[in-house]
């Protein structure tokens, strides 16, 4: 895979002030501690309920209108819910932190009518597992927003492990195996690989390392499919 990269803790400015960076403009001060905060906002002149919380590497925001959603409105023309998306994270800068990529995953109708829209933050080769964005449309206009995305601007590099290695690796006992069933056995067989990101708890907090995750299906008991995720960076680099 190359170089990798391991994501480490940093040090966020204080709530209000990260509000305020993100272009959204504090009306309310509700509540406030080093580790949460809650303020009612406006953005464009709407008014939204935000719920602030600094996380190692990143941070997670919510939120929620307060303005009234429009009734009766007919559906507008060719209202495109993604891009709709992409346009007031961008115009926030909330997915701006680092050197990562935000690609949409998927765009539902929910049962009320709504869109909701999810992306992922994408840092080659792989995704960041636990940062997402979800942002929910009701007559083509933003009700809810939840993110929660990680600072990859301080992230050191590591040596990536090669997949032969690492599947090497997996055949001499290591790896941290998902099953719902009997253990791979020498009748198993690889179907996928990908690089994800794991959280790790060290004295400082918490860093994001990659993996390799192995998916396959055993070749007894109805083909049960399973997962194996092995370091995807040099043991020497580990925490």
């Amino acid at each position: 895979p190359g170089i990798l990269t391991v994501c480490k803790p940093v040090t966020e400015p204080a709530g209000r002030d990260m509000l305020q960076a993100f272009n959204l403009s504090v009306v309310r001060l509700q509540s406030q501690s080093r580790t949460h905060l809650r303020a009612i906002v406006e953005a464009g002149h709407v008014t939204f309920d935000a719920d602030y919380r600094p996380r190692d590497s990143g941070y997670a925001l919510t939120l929620k209108r307060l303005s009234p959603v429009p009734g009766g409105l007919p559906p507008q023309a060719g209202f495109n819910a993604a891009s709709a998306a992409r346009i007031f994270l961008g115009a926030h800068q909330l997915t701006a932190i680092g050197s990562t990529a935000l690609q949409a995953d998927s765009v539902v109708t929910q049962p009320d009518g709504s869109t909701l829209v999810t992306f992922s933050e994408q840092y080659a080769p792989g995704k960041i597992v636990g940062a997402s964005a979800a942002v929910t449309f009701q007559a083509g206009v933003l009700s809810n927003l939840a993110i929660q995305w990680v600072d990859t601007s301080v992230c050191p590099s590591a040596p990536g492990v090669p997949f032969l290695e690492a599947l090497s690796s997996v055949l001499a006992g290591d790896g941290l195996i998902r099953t719902a069933g009997p253990l791979p056995d020498a009748s198993a067989r690889v179907v996928g690989t990908d690089i994800v990101y794991v959280p790790v708890s060290g004295a400082d907090g918490t860093y994001y390392e990659p993996v390799w995750r192995i998916s396959g299906v055993t070749g007894t008991a109805g083909a049960t499919p399973f997962e194996v995720y092995v370091p995807a960076i040099s043991d020497a680099y580990l925490r």
